[in-house]
C-alpha cells in the first residue's frame, strides 16, 4: 500500500470514532517501513484528541518539532484541538506554534476546533 492508501484510512478511522483503529493501523504502516507526512500526523493527532491521550499526542509534537512539519498549519490546528480537548490549552498558548496558529485562525480558514475549556478567551 503507499502512503495516500495509508493516509485514506487511517483519517477514516480518525473521523469516524474509530481513534483506537486509526492508531493501530499507523503502527502497522511504520513496521511496514512507510514515512509519515503531515496529513498522516494530523490524522494521528485527530486520534489522540479524540481519546484524551496527551502522552502519545505531545509525543507527536515532539516528531512534528523534529521533522519541520510543526511549521505546516493543519498541524498547528491538529495540536491546539489535542490540547484543549485534553484541558491544556494555557498549555498550548505558551507554545511558538500557538502564534502561528493565531495568525492562521485570523485568516478566514476553516477550523475544526471544538472548544471545550469555558475560560478560551481568543487574543
Amino acid at each position: 500500500m503507499d502512503l495516500v492508501a495509508w493516509n485514506s484510512v487511517i483519517n477514516g478511522f480518525a473521523l469516524n470514532g474509530k481513534p483506537n483503529e486509526a492508531l493501530a493501523l499507523y503502527r502497522e504502516m511504520g513496521l511496514e517501513g512507510v514515512e509519515p507526512d503531515g496529513f498522516t500526523m494530523v490524522s494521528l493527532l485527530s486520534a489522540c484528541a479524540e481519546l484524551g491521550a496527551l502522552a502519545l499526542g505531545r509525543r507527536v509534537h515532539v516528531y512534528l518539532v523534529k521533522v519541520g512539519l510543526n511549521e505546516n498549519l493543519h498541524v498547528n490546528n491538529a495540536l491546539l484541538d489535542l490540547y484543549a480537548k485534553c484541558g491544556k490549552v494555557p498549555e498550548a498558548r505558551k507554545n511558538p506554534d500557538y502564534f502561528r496558529l493565531t495568525q492562521f485562525l485570523q485568516t478566514g480558514e476553516p477550523v475544526k476546533l471544538k472548544i471545550c475549556d469555558k475560560r478560551l478567551r481568543w487574543a
